[in-house]
């Protein structure tokens, strides 16, 4: 309890507090201008309050006021409410003033306190927010006898408040402007909020159902694992799903972490509808395309098994009966003779060239043994036909790969071998081939002519073949060259089966 005091020790306790407040205790009246009983229309107070603001007159202010505005109180105490406020604040504090005389004031009823903010003039002419607790006190009759306040200086608060709003204003312009859509979800998945309207539903129609009711089924048991995660683990995840309107969307899912606010999460969905459609597009070429390079490849075997097993056994069955007819031969003419062996002679060659095409078109070392011995068996073909002295790189045991990309390997060696011999005019050259991380590596370094890097690849139909090949296999070629530089063709494709 605290003890009872006598007038004279309350007042002398309440006079301690408001001179030691940090806030400014004021009181004030209207001097000589009589003020209405309250129930007024609010045409005739506000006119009322205008010319009442002009008589106002302070009657008391605590010594704060130096610190807070940097007056003086006996300075302070001069001026009226047109001194003190801004112009706006001034307008308001009228209309403050006229509100209490258009509300009925019962007898009784205490006196109506309002807490406002208003711009306050300094000494030194700043304008300073202020946060004002005003109570009016009225008489028997109701009318407004004076005036009691305290005033705070609010303004560093109100400029944290304002650039706070202005930040939050900014991030709302810039997630309603953005193309990507952006939802925050509990941990049940209810969309709590989203940014914009996507194709099919309106942001209104979003909030509140649950995201996965948007989802395709075969997407929601992926999409369920990525929410789980970030509410387990309290880290960021991306998924991929499909919605209901057959639209692609790539997800970034986001923890809100707030101690204050039950568990959220935000997504960013961006849409990729279009570039999927376009990777599909890619596929179904691609595979087309793989088809068409399989079809070649079985028309080469076609190819070159008719050229074993008819023209090459024919010529071979020629050569048997020429070679049975050579003792016929003595008693021939000497030009009859000449043209006679040189025809068999002919035929050997012819026997051989198909067996060449048959062993370039369908060898079958690269169907027996892989790729590795079957580019060797091409280092040997190279040299015997006086190509440059090319250095083979390769493990020993470099294992099989996937048929495609064995054929794919030994056509395009057996394309850069082939410019090596025409274009090149190399003396020494180096071939490379090895796996490493994925990937399987086909490089042709030689110490030729080059070309400029930038040349037209228009006419070179084996360097655009080999492109093709590559692009179909999702790899990629790397040609580095210049004039007098030679050239190093450098081929990476992924690897897609080894065996």
């Amino acid at each position: 309890m605290f003890p009872q005091a006598n007038d004279s020790s309350s007042e002398q306790l309440y006079r301690l507090v408001v001179e030691n407040s940090t806030d400014v205790i004021w009181t004030a009246r209207f001097d000589d201008f009589p003020c209405p009983a309250s129930g007024m229309n609010r045409a005739d107070a506000i006119a009322w309050s205008r010319e009442a603001a002009q008589h106002w007159r302070f009657t008391f202010i605590s010594p704060a006021v130096e610190h807070v505005l940097g007056y003086h109180v006996e300075d302070a105490m001069r001026f009226g409410l047109k001194d003190l406020l801004t112009p706006e604040s001034y307008a308001e504090a009228v209309l403050i003033l006229a509100d209490e005389l258009v509300g009925e004031i019962k007898p009784g009823d205490g006196p109506n306190r309002r807490l406002v903010q208003l711009e306050v003039l300094t000494r030194q002419g700043l304008a300073r927010w202020c946060e004002i607790s005003v109570a009016f006190l009225r008489d028997g009759a109701g009318r407004v006898a004076s005036v009691v306040g305290a005033t705070r200086d609010v303004s560093e608060r109100k400029a944290a408040e304002d650039a706070l709003r202005a930040s939050e204003a900014t991030l709302r312009s810039l997630v309603a402007n953005i193309p990507d859509l952006v939802l925050v979800v509990d941990r049940r998945a209810t969309i709590l909020f989203a940014n914009r309207d996507v194709p099919g539903a309106t942001a209104e129609q979003l909030v509140g159902n649950t995201g996965f009711g948007f989802l395709r089924l075969d997407c929601r048991e992926a999409a369920g694992r990525a929410l789980g995660e970030v509410f387990a683990k309290r880290a960021a995840a991306r998924v991929e799903v499909v919605d209901i309107f057959d639209l692609w969307w790539e997800c970034r899912l986001v923890p809100i972490l707030d101690a204050e606010s039950p568990p959220r999460a935000m997504i960013i969905c961006t849409d990729i509808t279009e570039r999927k459609r376009a990777e599909e597009a890619v596929r179904k070429e691609q595979e087309h395309l793989r088809h068409l390079l399989d079809a070649l490849e079985r028309d080469r075997e076609a190819i070159a098994l008719d050229l074993h097993d008819r023209i090459a056994q024919q010529l071979a069955g020629a050569l048997m009966m020429l070679e049975g007819a050579a003792g016929l031969a003595a008693g021939w003419r000497e030009e009859t003779r000449e043209a006679y062996f040189s025809g068999m002679r002919i035929v050997r060659e012819s026997i051989a060239d198909s067996r060449r095409l048959v062993s370039g078109l369908c060898p079958p070392v690269l169907d027996e043994f892989g790729v590795l011995p079957a580019i060797e068996h091409l280092l040997e073909w190279n040299r015997r036909e006086n190509g440059p002295e090319v250095t083979l790189l390769a493990a020993d045991d470099f294992p099989r790969l996937a048929r495609p990309l064995e054929n794919a390997l030994f056509r395009i060696a057996q394309e850069l071998l082939a410019n090596l011999r025409r274009h090149s005019q190399a003396t020494r050259a180096s071939l490379e081939l090895c796996c490493d991380a994925g990937l399987v590596r086909l490089a042709v370094c030689d110490n030729g002519v080059g070309f400029h890097a930038g040349e037209d690849e228009t006419g070179h139909f084996g360097l655009r073949e080999i492109r093709q090949r590559v692009r179909l296999l999702g790899g990629r070629v790397q040609i580095e060259t210049a004039p007098g530089q030679g050239v190093r063709v450098c081929v990476e494709m992924p690897l897609v089966g080894c065996i």
